[in-house]
């Protein structure tokens, strides 16, 4: 079988080699499959073994037999490459986070490499929420916030941007804010996996203004209908002062006579 076949894993290393031996730390997607390279040329040997932290046997190959012996806990899912003797380990679970070493038996015993092996839910998608939206002349400002689990980024978008930050968890899990003239962008990612959220600036401000702009006809109606109102109550009581003025001119009149 092809390995690029059973090959799915994104992979980040960071290897650290002292002479012949090197520890590299490797980071697997939860159910993904990975695959340890021994890294370098090796010397002649009777026996290789994988080793799962230090002490449980995966495969062993023995090279004067061209025989290649399986571990029942890893009957279904472990594959030794008798050419190359990397090793590929499929479906990985948590529980399978830990050491993994290549080690060989001949006149002496010798650990070859070592893996840090930490596998990895992926992340879930950040949550970005627009508080408030205020427009004024040209300037638009925008209030929000972006969420995830475990991070919270407050900030305001003006003048066409905001300021970018960035927050990391005890879990190594980053979530970025940034912006552009066009959108504000949420991110939130770990060594496996990456999740976004966004939303368009351009959108949130045409649509304020647009909400302003058909308020101003409506306050301006409501300003007039207000005036005629009062307009109205004070000709009225125009109205009754004049007639009670009149009423009483009448009565004094007759009063005189």
């Amino acid at each position: 079988m092809m390995i690029n076949h059973h090959l799915k894993f994104l992979l980040f290393s960071l290897i650290f080699k002292t002479g012949f031996s090197a520890e590299i730390s490797v980071f697997v997607l939860t159910g993904d499959s990975v695959e340890l390279d021994i890294q370098t040329k090796l010397p002649e040997f009777e026996e290789l073994t994988w080793i799962y932290n230090k002490l449980e046997s995966i495969v062993k190959y023995y090279s004067k037999f061209n025989i290649v012996n399986s571990y029942p806990a890893y009957n279904n899912r472990a594959i030794l490459n008798e050419t190359t003797f990397s090793l590929i380990l499929e479906n990985m679970q948590k529980k399978d986070s830990g050491l993994y070493t290549a080690r060989i038996n001949g006149q002496i015993i010798n650990d070859i490499v070592t893996y840090r092996i930490s596998v990895l839910d992926a992340v879930k998608a950040p949550v970005l929420t627009v508080n408030s939206v205020m427009f004024s002349s040209n300037s638009c400002t925008v209030n929000f916030t972006c969420r995830t689990q475990d991070l919270v980024i407050n900030s305001n978008y003006q003048n066409n941007t905001c300021s970018q930050e960035e927050v990391t968890s005890q879990e190594n899990n980053t979530l970025i804010l940034s912006c552009s003239e066009e959108l504000i962008m949420c991110n939130y990612s770990n060594p496996v996996s990456w999740k976004k959220d966004e939303t368009k600036i351009k959108q949130l401000c045409v649509n304020k203004e647009n909400e302003e702009t058909k308020a101003k006809p409506t306050l301006l109606w409501l300003y007039v209908l207000i005036a005629a109102i009062v307009m109205l109550i004070l000709v009225g009581i125009g109205i009754v002062i004049h007639r009670h003025t009149r009423k009483t001119g009448s009565r004094n009149e007759d009063n005189q006579l």
